[in-house]
């Protein structure tokens, strides 16, 4: 772990620095979403006179100001020392435990006549860019959901997926995480720690998640619900896929959560249900082909649209066939 700023708060509680980042490898950078590798994952952690110990983990965007508040979430045992001075780094390096879990890319979404593929892969420019909420372990025991983490290890596969006609289904890919230690000293009790996204598995896609839910369900294939067609007051929310326009893609912009109705959970963590984000990106991007077969039948139209949003920002993709008369 790399220091990058530190200091002693002022007498409101407040502390201020500019990051030296000349140390962050590129390879190290992820694209979350604006089209350019400059977010890394860091850590705040802080130490008051009394021993109160606390990690907060972040994202941080290379050339963006950052504000946060940071509170006790590890307090000292009875009986520690005070705090002379300032603790070395909890050492993010330390491992506790790890795991694995199918994590929610998306749902795809196609209609009769449409083929959509998911593009997962990696670049050598981008090689990071999933991020899910980490698991945070206190000493006592106690998990709770934290901040979004980015993936901590750069793709090195490309594991594509592809639907055609009517589908909207989840889609999932398997990813290692690991229990962090996030305590330098005086911690007590158990060493807490945080469950992060460590690296992409490199499995293929799939659409029938073999994990099992908090009531010991297999999960499966998970459909999702389109919401209501929404035009737009201009008709900005879609447009027609044709022959001409086949092959409209989409790999960057607007971020949405993903919990897949709560199924989405960290078992090694309590059962604790958490969120990772559908991120159209560099490395995660969906394209549309017009396809002969199948097609949406007479007065209906293959389209390709976004809810209440047009389809280069919505945070979700929809493709279905809509009757004519709602266009």
């Amino acid at each position: 772990m790399t220091e990058l700023a530190s200091g002693t708060t002022d007498a409101s509680g407040q502390f201020s620095a500019t990051l030296d980042t000349s140390s962050i490898a590129p390879s190290d950078l992820a694209d979350i979403g604006d089209g350019t590798s400059d977010a890394f994952n860091a850590v705040i952690e802080a130490l008051d006179p009394s021993g109160n110990f606390t990690a907060n983990w972040v994202i941080i965007t290379e050339g963006s100001g950052y504000s946060g508040t940071a509170s006790v979430n590890d307090p000292a045992p009875a009986g520690s020392p005070a705090a002379a001075s300032a603790p070395p780094l909890s050492g993010k390096s330390v491992v506790l435990a790890h795991g694995y879990r199918y994590t929610p890319v998306t749902p795809l979404n196609s209609g009769y006549g449409i083929q959509v593929v998911l593009n997962y892969t990696t670049s050598s420019e981008t090689t990071r860019q999933t991020e899910v909420q980490e698991g945070v372990v206190a000493a006592s025991g106690g998990v709770s959901v934290g901040a979004y983490q980015i993936e901590d290890q750069s793709r090195m596969i490309t594991s594509p997926d592809s639907q055609s006609g009517s589908y909207h289904n989840w889609v999932w890919a398997d990813y290692e995480y690991k229990e962090y230690r996030t305590c330098a000293q005086n911690c007590g009790g158990s060493p807490p720690g945080a469950w992060k996204p460590y690296e992409f598995t490199g499995q293929a896609i799939t659409d029938n998640n073999p994990n099992k839910d908090k009531n010991g369900q297999v999960i499966g294939i998970q459909g999702y619900t389109q919401p209501n067609f929404t035009p737009g007051s201009s008709n900005q929310n879609w447009f027609r896929l044709t022959p001409s326009n086949s092959g409209w893609s989409r790999s960057s912009g607007t971020r949405e959560s993903n919990d897949v109705n709560g199924s989405f959970i960290f078992p090694f963590a309590s059962n604790l249900g958490i969120d990772s984000l559908t991120t159209y990106g560099s490395i995660t991007s969906v394209q549309y082909n017009w396809i002969s077969s199948g097609s949406c039948g007479t007065g209906f139209t293959r389209v390709i649209w976004g809810h209440d949003s047009t389809p280069a920002d919505t945070g979700r993709v929809q493709a279905s066939c809509i009757p004519d008369s709602q266009l």
